[in-house]
């Protein structure tokens, strides 16, 4: 859409912190390794103990929002909601790439398919723990965030247009564009009236 509006400038934008991207990023990682085996139809006991551990390895009990913690407690999660945080691999992946823990070309090209989970995990095994995470990990500048934040809503327009014209149809890429936007808009600390919790992060077209 050529007459679709710029986004905010560097001057009008303060970034997320380094300690806040990382320790959504590690939510956001255990999360998506929970619901995976969920949706697998893994025994919820087991692997819960299992993810509880991993939880313990990164000292990331406080790192979860609150939908993410009730998903996580409730015994007897709902399909629905395990194939929908399943999907946090998504937006995941654009924090490994914040973070310089992953190139652009393995985060950030078209979102025309799901993300390249090898090397998404293979990102997260060499840093088996908070500090190795946060001593790895350098934030991209914020003129390079932005113009990410800028393309994804471009795509994210147009697969909401496609969507439009074919509300019959369901296309994968239209997940991917918006979970990809969600991220950016939360790392631009983006709201009409202040910076969103990720639970409430729009991705306005």
């Amino acid at each position: 859409m050529a007459a679709l509006p710029v986004i905010e400038s560097a001057g009008e934008v303060t970034l997320r912190s380094k300690e806040e991207v990382v320790k959504r990023m590690l939510g956001l990682l255990l999360i998506s390794l929970y619901a995976e085996g969920m949706c697998a139809g893994e025994k919820r006991d087991d692997h819960k103990a299992w993810v509880d551990k991993l939880i313990d390895r990164y000292g990331a009990a406080d790192f979860f929002t609150p939908k993410e913690k009730t998903f996580l407690e409730n015994e007897e999660p709902a399909p629905s909601e395990s194939v929908h945080f399943s999907w946090q691999y998504e937006p995941l992946t654009v924090l490994l790439w914040a973070l310089g823990l992953l190139e652009t070309e393995d985060a950030l090209g078209i979102p025309a398919a799901v993300c390249d989970m090898p090397k998404v995990m293979g990102a997260i095994k060499i840093h088996p723990t908070y500090d190795a995470v946060f001593e790895t990990a350098v934030l991209r500048d914020k003129e390079t965030v932005l113009d990410q934040a800028d393309l994804i809503y471009r795509y994210d327009w147009a697969c909401v247009d496609e969507r439009i014209h074919s509300p019959e149809g369901h296309r994968e890429e239209w997940g991917v564009a918006m979970e990809r936007h969600k991220a950016l808009n939360w790392l631009i600390n983006y709201g009409f009236d202040g910076p969103q919790d990720w639970d409430h992060v729009s991705t306005d077209t």
